[in-house]
């Protein structure tokens, strides 16, 4: 299967470009973390940008200081 172009991609000098959502931005531990797990990253490339932007927004809905 052919790689699809990111688009919507943030970029890091250390693993190059992620896909992200349509709305928000990449958490940069969520992008850290596909980045270092290649099944994960391929399955998040593979999903159109609307889902990667909900799962975007449920990782950032999740996140408070205490936790």
């Amino acid at each position: 299967m052919a790689k699809k172009p990111a688009r919507n991609a943030s970029r890091s000098d250390a693993g190059g470009e992620v896909a992200t959502g349509v709305v928000h931005n990449m958490p940069e531990d969520l992008r850290k973390a596909l980045i270092a797990t290649p099944a994960a990253r391929a399955v998040w490339e593979d999903i159109t940008p609307l889902a990667r932007n909900e799962w975007i927004c449920w990782v950032i809905s999740g996140k408070k200081a205490e936790t």
